[in-house]
């Protein structure tokens, strides 16, 4: 590949960064490889020596490059590629070998759930060629480098999206000028932007949240008079963030497991029943039950292994489970104002990580009340 092409190249790449940064929602950059299958008709440059290649056999050949894709809009997304591919023919007399450069520029329009339309323009540029003939004699010419050009065209196809990091493309070619082929692609791309650094996706329209359901990470819903939980969450494979306070919710649903990704559960006022599947919340680092109607908190929530701050102030808690003890990630813990709750836990002592405890004045604690954490602080309300 010569200098040239590798300037191109980086060009293209560089280009397509710079215009994801103006997007509303960036999907990232992909690597993309895939075979292709060709039908050369006629190109109308003609090599030294020669009259012109017309109807020239079916050929087949390899592509690979990269994608970049990011989102215009929820149900619209704008892919720039790049790719280098090459054409062989499977003739015995007339053997050719074409190698291109593709840039492609392709608006991809969601059509139901993970099925994109995809359509667009795109160029190719023949960088090198090779032609191998045989002559009558049994001896063959081999006319190589003596075909270049740019030849643009449009194509359509589909994207299937497997995953946020993988997709399936499939796309049909067809000429504007000079080279008149058809060009059958099958692809697979695989993301490489890291997940990390990834912006969240943050819905506050329960609507707009179950039509991009894949793509939610945080989902606040304020105030919006909810009095059943929406069964539609449940299947937001990737929330992480999820805000319910001030609602009028009295339980959480039974399948509340099922978000396995979630770390962050706030679900203040109303709730008078806790699931037992709330243990079933592994990632879950903090967990608001404030200002409801709770008389209890199931056993499983010891299960809740990576919890870092409990809040279960202002209810009607009686007593805290035993299985509190297994919260050892457990820094902040907040059981204030619960009228009903007069003694703490002898598992308070075995928290080793607890730094902040919140009670009431008249609070009575363990005995003997020897916490693990000598650091803990304990506030009184």
């Amino acid at each position: 590949m010569t200098k040239n092409l590798v300037v191109r190249m980086l060009f293209v790449m560089a280009f397509s960064f710079f215009c994801s940064k103006i997007a509303t929602a960036q999907k990232g950059l992909a690597f993309s490889g895939g075979v292709q299958y060709s039908r050369i008709i006629t190109y109308q440059v003609q090599p030294a020596g020669s009259q012109g290649l017309d109807d020239l056999d079916p050929a087949f050949g390899f592509a690979a490059g990269f994608d970049y894709r990011f989102g215009l809009h929820k149900n619209l997304d704008l892919k720039l590629g790049l790719r280098y591919s090459n054409r062989n023919s499977s003739s015995t007399d007339f053997k050719y070998r074409f190698y291109y450069l593709e840039y492609a520029l392709s608006p991809i329009v969601r059509v139901y759930k993970d099925l994109w339309l995809n359509i667009g323009l795109q160029l190719d540029n023949l960088t090198e060629s090779r032609i191998i003939q045989k002559k009558p004699d049994g001896s063959t010419s081999n006319q190589a480098g003596n075909l270049k050009g740019n030849s643009f065209s449009m194509f359509s196809g589909i994207n299937f999206d497997i995953s946020k990091r993988i997709s399936i493309e499939i796309k049909y070619t067809l000429p504007f000028n000079k080279m008149d082929y058809t060009n059958l692609y099958a692809g697979l791309s695989f993301g490489l932007l890291n997940p990390k650094k990834s912006p969240a996706a943050r819905f506050t329209a329960l609507d707009d949240a179950i039509a991009n359901a894949d793509e939610v990470t945080d989902l606040v819903l304020q105030r919006k008079g909810l009095t059943v939980f929406p069964a539609e969450i449940l299947e937001m494979p990737n929330l992480s963030y999820l805000y319910l306070n001030g609602n009028q919710l009295s339980a959480l649903p039974d399948e509340l497991g099922r978000l396995t990704k979630l770390k962050h559960l706030f679900a203040a006022e109303k709730l008078a029943y806790l699931p037992p599947q709330l243990g079933e919340l592994k990632a879950l680092e903090e967990l608001d039950l404030s200002f409801n109607q709770l008389s209890e908190l199931p056993d499983e929530i010891g299960e809740l292994s990576k919890l870092k701050f409990l809040k279960v102030n202002d209810n009607n808690l009686t007593a805290l489970p035993q299985t509190i003890m297994k919260l050892q990630n457990l820094v902040e813990l907040d059981v204030s104002n619960n009228a009903g709750l007069l003694k703490l836990p002898q598992a308070i002592n075995l928290l080793g990580n607890l730094e902040t405890l919140i009670v009431d004045e008249t609070t009575v604690f363990p005995i003997p009340f020897s916490p693990a954490n000598p650091r803990l602080e304990i506030i009184y309300k």
